[in-house]
């Protein structure tokens, strides 16, 4: 990629953080006054209602209602977040102005992620939010417990400034469901269009020169051809070992989904599709970017233990992740390091 590419992909991964930013300001506004009602409920029976079953499901419906209008504005979103992603990748990549298919957002909502899709996210945020809050109301009712107790359940605490109350965990699901999302739209619109682009798209197929011989395929070369994609990650104290580990990778086209972002929730990382014969960018590995942290640094990030094996260079980043891309523990690592030896 030219240096200009670069600039311009990087502002625009900054541009897409901001987009993710703002559609969680609007989710978030759709399910502050759910999480009221639901405390309605909760408060409600507290102080003495005995019909358990029409609570449970007034909670049920509060939070199904809460989550379908959630779900339609998060499909919205993202379906023109795709379409805009699109636009933006022909024009940063120098590519011929091709219109993204009708089915582009269907086929990006619709793929799943490490998680599954949108839906399947959404779904079980949902799930999850049901059972926390009718264990609150449970609790409360064999309890005896009173307003106060139901509020600092399922709102928090004021000594927890409100983050250790069910609510607020229901705020951070929709959260990590926003940015994994944002991370898969970008990414699979990406490698969509470099479908369009791939080696040999758009081939046809001419009549064999004799009877023994089979078909010959002749290949139409696109204009363009993207064969490769980088994989970059945001390279700080929040970056995963996942995406230290794979920072800098290039892959060749098409990816295995199991090598696509998002990795895990929450996920930052990106991939840049490549033109035929264009170098990679240069952009620090995760090991490069870790080397130049201090010390102490390194074990914030990695821990004491794993820290001084990586300065030692008795491990590399790839040998804390299993072949599941989950974090290896410590005594997996060291069971890995026996068995290589």
């Amino acid at each position: 990629m030219t240096p200009e590419q670069v600039d311009q992909q990087t502002d625009h991964e900054v541009d897409t953080e901001q987009w993710a930013a703002l559609l969680l300001l609007l989710l978030i506004g759709k399910l502050r006054p759910v999480i009221t009602d639901v405390q309605g409920v909760l408060d409600a029976a507290t102080l003495g209602g005995s019909d358990r079953m029409g609570y449970r499901d007034r909670i049920g419906s509060l939070l199904a209602d809460g989550y379908g209008e959630i779900m339609a504005d998060a499909r919205r979103e993202f379906a023109e977040l795709a379409a805009f992603e699109w636009e933006e990748q022909n024009r940063i990549m120098g590519l011929p102005d091709q219109p993204p298919p009708d089915s582009l957002a269907a086929d990006v909502l619709g793929s799943p992620d490490q998680s599954g899709t949108l839906n399947d996210k959404i779904s079980a945020a949902l799930a999850s939010a049901v059972a926390l809050a009718l264990l609150q109301l449970d609790a409360v009712i064999l309890s005896g417990g009173g307003a106060a107790d139901v509020a600092s359940r399922w709102s928090g605490t004021v000594a927890g400034g409100g983050r250790d109350g069910e609510a607020q965990r229901l705020r951070r699901s929709i959260e990590g469901i926003v940015r994994a999302q944002t991370a898969h739209t970008v990414n699979r619109t990406r490698l969509r269009l470099a479908d369009v682009y791939r080696p040999g798209a758009g081939g046809t197929t001419t009549p064999p020169t004799s009877g023994n011989v089979p078909p010959a395929v002749t290949v139409a070369t696109p204009p363009v051809v993207l064969d490769r994609a980088i994989h970059v990650s945001v390279l700080d104290g929040r970056t995963s070992r996942i995406c230290l580990a794979r920072a800098g990778r290039v892959y060749v086209l098409p990816m295995k989904l199991i090598d696509v972002p998002p990795l895990h929730p929450s996920c930052r990382s990106r991939v840049w599709a490549l033109k035929q014969g264009q170098a990679p960018p240069n952009i620090p590995t995760g090991a490069e970017w870790l080397r130049r942290q201090s010390p102490a640094r390194q074990d914030e990030i990695l821990g004491p233990t794993v820290g001084e094996l990586f300065r030692s260079g008795d491990i590399e980043l790839p040998d804390l992740i299993g072949p599941d891309l989950k974090p290896l523990t410590l005594d997996e690592l060291r069971r890995r390091r026996r068995d290589q030896q």
